[in-house]
């Protein structure tokens, strides 16, 4: 039986080591996987803030710490100077994310619903929690530099008091070798996996607009609205906001259009 993917390039827009499990699915489904990274992730231009946040996490200052990303875990575990504390919860945008944490042995408490592994369901589950003492409502949100307010803001009008940090900043990488380019530019990506908005956003900046043929896989609704607001159009959004779920879905969409 031919794979539902078998003689696709797809393209993934971020960094090898950042992209393991979507790289991995899609292969299994037969893909052959061209990865084009489109952001770097580099440390803030100042770490004083988050040299502090970091520390305070051991001092039991925080109620909660929210990890919307794994990067965001890696870059406060980074400059922790010692063990959390038990008195701080995590709570963690999704699944993804909390595997990430679990690895350096931060247990998260607190996710949004399956389906609902955004901004948003963080503030849904978060409004379970406003029954905290008013004296213990401090919550540590590190971020990238281009993370909208969307959380912070939503904390704040629940009435938590936030601390929220660069953590890390996204920037542009740089374009795309020639050949890779020209793979873009006449049709031969079949589909290119979206996995953020920076990332659509900066290939845009980097190499141009996808080819009209090339189909738009994106992770989930954020990333979704991100791209149709460049005026192009989304092919692929998973029910589940996860790597391997666009992966399955995008296989989904191609065995579909295999049949008779």
């Amino acid at each position: 039986m031919t794979l539902p993917l078998h003689g696709w390039k797809v393209a993934v827009l971020r960094s090898l080591e950042q992209s393991h499990s979507l790289i991995t699915r899609l292969e299994t489904y037969g893909a052959e996987v061209i990865s084009i990274p489109t952001i770097r992730i580099v440390p803030p231009t100042d770490l004083t803030q988050l040299h502090h946040a970091a520390s305070q996490l051991s001092a039991g200052t925080y109620e909660w710490v929210v990890f919307t990303s794994a990067n965001a875990v890696r870059c406060i575990v980074d400059h922790m100077t010692g063990p959390l504390s038990p008195q701080t919860r995590v709570a963690t945008v999704g699944r993804a994310t909390a595997r990430v944490a679990q690895q350096y042995h931060l247990d998260p408490v607190l996710q949004p619903p399956v389906t609902k592994q955004n901004a948003l369901g963080l503030l849904e589950v978060f409004e379970s929690a406003a029954s905290w003492p008013e004296d213990h409502r401090k919550i540590l949100v590190p971020h990238a530099n281009i993370a909208p307010s969307t959380l912070v803001d939503g904390l704040k009008a629940q009435g938590w008091v936030v601390d929220d940090i660069i953590g890390y900043r996204t920037i542009v990488a740089d374009p795309p070798p020639p050949s890779i380019h020209g793979l873009l530019t006449t049709g031969q990506i079949t589909a290119i996996c979206i996995t953020s908005g920076s990332t659509i956003r900066n290939l845009v900046t980097i190499a141009g607009p996808p080819h009209p043929q090339t189909l738009l896989a994106c992770i989930g609704p954020s990333a979704a609205a991100a791209t149709k607001k460049l005026g192009l159009k989304v092919a692929v959004v998973p029910e589940v906001s996860e790597a391997e779920a666009l992966a399955d879905a995008l296989a989904a969409y191609a065995q579909q259009k295999l049949q008779p």
